[in-house]
């Protein structure tokens, strides 16, 4: 994992630079993959385009496409896909007989259903999370404000 960390800024540093116009940041983060991955299609789509894109605003996606702003929407249709992927290939490797015996899915269920519900239902668990975590720090900011008062009047009344 260090070594990961010492070697993905090297390898964002060109596309860091190219965004930031600076080369005093470097991202090492576990997504630095990811990161690559999502700059190498904005070249793609940079050398595909007619004119000159300098931000996301500026590309005019169909209307039929607005639902995937909603993260949770997307994530669900990313997690769809992905689980399409592994139950269609273990189904096709191993066979239906054996995902039901690993209770990978149960007798007689669809694959394409249980990869779709195994989708929503990650897609509502990480909703769940996200609204847990902003409730959480909502709770913090009161917290800290009333804290800060009490402090304020403490410290005036000396």
């Amino acid at each position: 994992m260090s070594l990961w960390m010492i070697i993905s800024p090297a390898l964002l540093n060109y596309y860091v630079v190219k965004i930031t116009k600076s080369n005093t940041l470097a991202v090492g983060h576990t997504g630095s993959l990811s990161y690559l991955f999502a700059a190498w299609i904005g070249m793609i789509v940079d050398k595909l385009s007619r004119k000159t894109i300098k931000l996301i605003e500026d590309i005019n996606f169909p209307k039929e496409l607005s639902f995937l702003r909603n993260t949770n929407i997307a994530l669900a249709i990313i997690m769809f896909v992905l689980y399409l992927v592994i139950y269609f290939t273990a189904w096709d490797l191993k066979g239906y007989d054996v995902l039901v015996a690993k209770n990978i899915i149960s007798s007689g269920d669809d694959v394409f259903i249980q990869g779709m519900l195994q989708a929503f239902t990650f897609a509502a668990g990480v909703e769940v999370l996200l609204i847990g975590v902003h409730m959480f720090i909502a709770k913090l900011c009161l917290l800290s404000k009333e804290f800060r008062i009490k402090l304020f009047q403490m410290l005036n009344q000396r």
